[in-house]
């Protein structure tokens, strides 16, 4: 399927460079396996389409950081993930967002929530093996809303950074 445009990624406000994928292939995600013995995994940019994601999004990463009943205020304003924003060249990308596109992917029925990373990674996997650039996916956070995971090896044919915004400014 078709995907481009405006995009978002909620970052670490550490981070230097927030297109870096390998972080990703060190842990792994939904969408890319992390390195293993004997395999190696790949990186992957996680992408948001809308505010309305990158804010679920910033809620995880807070949970994530200070515990599952943490929120904003819990964390000092200078650690709250910033908002990067992104033009992304309109290019090909697998199809995990239309009915047809999951049915042919075999996800299951509970797909974006309640499903194991395993199967996810198994596709892209498959879907990087054949050098496609990413995946148009459900958001798991913020299920109405879609995400693109885009792939190591074609973060510089998509990648045009845009403006960062702190938190403050975003949220």
């Amino acid at each position: 399927m078709r995907r481009g445009g405006a995009y978002f990624r909620v970052c670490d406000p550490a981070w230097i460079d927030p297109s870096d994928t390998r972080p990703s292939q060190r842990v792994g995600g939904r969408w890319n396996p992390p390195d293993r013995p004997g395999r190696p995994g790949f990186g992957a940019l996680y992408l948001y389409q809308s505010l309305a994601a990158s804010r679920e999004n910033a809620r995880r990463y807070v949970r994530m950081r200070a515990g599952a009943a943490a929120t904003f205020d819990d964390i000092a304003t200078s650690a709250l993930p910033d908002l990067q924003h992104y033009a992304v060249a309109e290019s090909n990308f697998v199809d995990a967002v239309t009915t047809d596109g999951i049915a042919e992917l075999g996800l299951a029925a509970t797909y974006p929530t309640a499903i194991p990373h395993p199967p996810c990674q198994g596709i892209s996997e498959a879907a990087y093996a054949a050098s496609e650039l990413g995946i148009a996916v459900l958001s798991a956070v913020a299920p109405a809303e879609e995400e693109l995971v885009v792939f190591d090896h074609a973060v510089a044919a998509v990648d045009m950074k845009g403006t960062r915004e702190k938190f403050l400014a975003w949220f």
